[in-house]
């Protein structure tokens, strides 16, 4: 049984579910698969908190079938957040050195602050920052400055904020629910640390992470993430088509569209037809199925066009040798890849969780990447802490 310093734990709180996953970190540093669980969740409503009791008790609910099936008490988390109120931005700083001298990790801190240092709204934190690349006497860019001589150090970060009251609530709720959090992470930041190879952040690369009541986005290129994004347009607004279109009730519609849907017409055979449930007392109809995927390749249409318009923000569209991933409970319907690759012009695929070993068959889908990838982001906190107790040498640890 592995001790408490090597188990790592993420929680994702999905609109439609609440997943948790632990893992034991092992002497080499991989991740071995320890336990899982999924529960509905309650309380939410479009990505806000609605009845905190509720979601206290679906995160309750949760954590006892999660160490039920590792056999670990659960206290310390990495949460991940998303929703309609996170958003990214580029941003700059420089630090000037005189005398001029080599650049030390202070100067590197410094200058990242300064990049740090935008004018939020009231209600808006700093949730992750993400350094891009450095600038030394406004000439080179490097990855790394440390040691360079120089007397000008200019840092280019990635900023994601959040609303910070929607932060502390729901940091709050973990907290009733007598659990710990480590660090919070936005969502697709821990689906792509799970599913990306570094060969396609090299490349270029976009993680679309679908749910259910918006999109969340983050582009990578040269390993370095570029933008970050999240889209008012989740699963929820095709099963409202779908609703709207076939005049059927909103849990008909979600049945029609995850048994019969198709992202692409084309797909779809020209005689194929499927019975709507009876509404209001009339009897039960017959239609084509091509009219149910007609609103749904209409709505995925719509939503890779916002998708191109933010990747365009940065000038990535004719970079994305890495092709785009989809992640989430949204992205399995079918064809949603096929209509991807289409308005984006480049391969898409499914975002299935890698690098954490003994994974069931059954959890090797987009649906479970986040929360994977929230876990393989605690085993990275662990390894560092374990890398600065080294360095602080055996005097420092004999008085721990």
């Amino acid at each position: 049984m592995p001790d408490n310093k090597s188990v790592v734990v993420g929680l994702d709180l999905g609109s439609s579910h609440f997943r948790c996953l632990v893992a034991a970190l092992e002497s080499n540093n991989s991740l071995r698969y320890l336990g899982a669980a999924s529960v509905p969740a309650r309380g939410w409503q479009r990505g806000r908190v609605t009845d905190p009791q509720a979601v206290v008790e679906s995160m309750h609910q949760v954590i006892r079938e999660v160490e039920a099936s590792s056999g670990i008490t659960i206290e310390n988390v990495v949460l991940g957040i998303g929703g309609p109120t996170v958003c990214g931005i580029n941003s700059r700083g420089s630090r000037e050195l005189w005398p001029p001298r080599e650049i030390a990790q202070e100067d590197v801190n410094r200058a990242v602050e300064r990049a740090c240092g935008l004018h939020f709204r009231e209600d808006q934190m700093i949730l992750q920052v993400f350094p891009q690349y450095f600038t030394v006497n406004q000439d080179a860019e490097y990855r790394d400055p440390r040691g360079i001589p120089g007397s000008m150090l200019e840092a280019n970060v990635h900023v994601i904020v959040t609303s910070k009251s929607e932060h502390e609530t729901i940091v709050g709720l973990c907290n009733q629910a007598h659990l710990f959090v480590e660090d919070t992470v936005f969502e697709p930041i821990a689906a792509a640390l799970a599913a990306v190879l570094p060969s396609d952040r090299q490349e270029g690369v976009v993680l679309i992470d679908i749910g259910i009541h918006s999109t969340e986005m983050v582009v990578y290129w040269r390993e370095v993430l570029v933008h970050s994004a999240s889209i008012p347009v989740g699963a929820e607004h095709f099963t409202r088509d779908v609703s709207r279109g076939l005049q059927v009730g909103a849990p008909d519609a979600e049945l029609l569209k995850m048994e019969y849907g198709c992202a692409l017409v084309d797909l779809t055979g020209g005689n194929s037809r499927i019975e709507l449930p009876p509404v209001s007392g009339k009897q039960s109809r017959e239609v084509g199925r091509r009219r149910l995927n007609f609103m749904l390749e209409a709505r995925g249409r719509d939503l890779f066009r916002l998708v191109w318009e933010e990747i365009e923000r940065v000038q990535m569209g004719s970079n994305l040798g890495g092709g785009i991933l989809l992640a989430g409970g949204g992205s399995l319907l079918p064809g949603l890849c096929d209509l991807a690759e289409q308005v984006l012009h480049c391969t898409a695929k499914l975002a299935v969780p890698i690098g954490v070993r003994d994974l069931p068959d059954t959890m090797n889908e987009a649906s479970w990447s986040t929360v994977c990838g929230l876990a393989m982001y605690a085993a990275r906190l662990r390894i560092q802490e374990r890398q600065r107790r080294d360095k602080a040498g055996l005097l420092v640890r004999l008085f721990d």
